[in-house]
């Protein structure tokens, strides 16, 4: 409930989710670009907590534009789109985070040998290691709680990451887009995106889970 409350209550929350209400708005706008709408608020949960694979809807998404504009413009929309719903992502995932961190209840993590020793290599150059954790094929979850851990701005974590979401996915999409797919392929990864979806029930309730059992501490 108090969580319910705080997320409720955050301002930087409710402004990330205009932006991605604006953003999905300015799509349907250009008949070309309404393909985006659901890749941008399926970004969102892919690149949250949650950790559902981003890649195969983004080459979906490439394949799809590729049709209607060139190859580095299809990219750049998809991975400007996908980074907006990354950003959104940062703010949920960080407030609830850092909520936790200050209501103690990361004790185990925060408590580990390693993690104090971690989070003094992050805050030596915090927005660098997020961007580069962004950037390349790292196991981003490890910033996503040092980034709590040290109480790293929001607004910074949230830059960071977008930032380097940006050329990872515009890469990934040049690579993805170089021959057009027949749309039965394309079919197939829309498919296999949607698959992965499938995970999200299960770590939704375990999330819950290791909410209520906090609580319960409190």
């Amino acid at each position: 409930m108090q969580l319910g409350r705080r997320l409720w209550s955050s301002k930087s929350i409710r402004r990330a989710v205009l932006g991605l209400l604006v953003a999905a708005a300015v799509c349907s706008l250009h008949p070309d670009r309404v393909v985006l709408i659901p890749f941008l608020f399926w970004s969102v949960p892919t690149h949250s907590m949650l950790m559902v694979p981003n890649e195969p809807a983004a080459i979906a998404a490439v394949q799809m534009l590729i049709r209607r504009t060139s190859l580095y413009d299809a990219a750049l929309l998809v991975a400007l789109t996908a980074a907006i719903g990354a950003g959104v992502a940062c703010v949920i995932d960080q407030t609830v985070l850092q909520w936790f961190a200050r209501k103690d209840r990361l004790r185990g993590f925060l408590n580990h040998s390693f993690t104090g020793r971690a989070v003094e290599w992050f805050r030596v150059w915090p927005f660098g290691t997020v961007f580069a954790f962004a950037l390349l094929p790292l196991p981003f979850f490890l910033v996503r709680f040092l980034a709590a851990a040290a109480q790293y701005p929001v607004e910074r974590y949230t830059a960071a990451t977008m930032l380097g979401r940006i050329p990872r996915i515009f890469l990934l999409c040049v690579i993805g887009g170089f021959w057009v797919m027949p749309p039965w392929l394309v079919v197939a990864l829309v498919v296999a995106a949607l698959g992965t979806a499938s995970v999200v029930p299960r770590r939704l309730v375990r999330i819950r889970s290791t909410v209520s059992q906090s609580a319960e501490t409190d």
